[in-house]
């Protein structure tokens, strides 16, 4: 799997000046790659790019001292940074994936079993109350007895 880590640490970007200079100062693989994808517009339902934002990546195109900006699609992007960087360096075993708080991994059910057992650990559980307690009584919260505890 080929990956990227796109440096203006978005995904709703905006194509201002001061984030493309942050793109360029956090742009990792530079003299490895000349090229990086910057994420921009109101992303997760937000409407996706502005005319703002689409004017200001047509300025920057050939903007001396900022970043040349490039529309084009993901995969377009990939073809390209992959065929340039044909030497990346290669990760084996779980990759985590801060930014998203996601991890890709080989070993997926030990990871779902950790997950969950993690999510349990973090929320209260909640007694059920008896059919026949009275309806004012509140519902006891205790966390589970095994959370928390390692094996020697």
């Amino acid at each position: 799997m080929f990956t990227h880590f796109p440096p203006a640490d978005t995904y709703n970007g905006s194509l201002t000046g001061s984030e493309l200079a942050y793109f360029e100062r956090n742009f990792k693989e530079k003299g490895r790659s000349s090229i990086g994808i910057d994420l921009f517009g109101w992303g997760d339902g937000g409407g996706g790019p502005t005319r703002e934002m689409m004017a200001a990546g047509r300025r920057a195109a050939d903007l001396e001292g900022s970043p040349k900006v490039e529309f084009g699609t993901a995969e377009d992007f990939f073809e390209r940074a992959l065929a340039e960087y044909p030497d990346a360096p290669v990760w084996n075993g779980e990759l985590y994936l801060e930014p998203h708080r996601g991890t890709y991994s080989a070993r997926s059910a030990p990871s779902r079993a950790t997950a969950a057992a993690s999510t349990s650990c973090t929320r209260p559980s909640r007694s059920r109350p008896s059919p026949r307690s009275a309806p004012s009584t509140p519902t006891p919260t205790t966390s589970s007895p095994r959370c928390g505890r390692t094996r020697r």
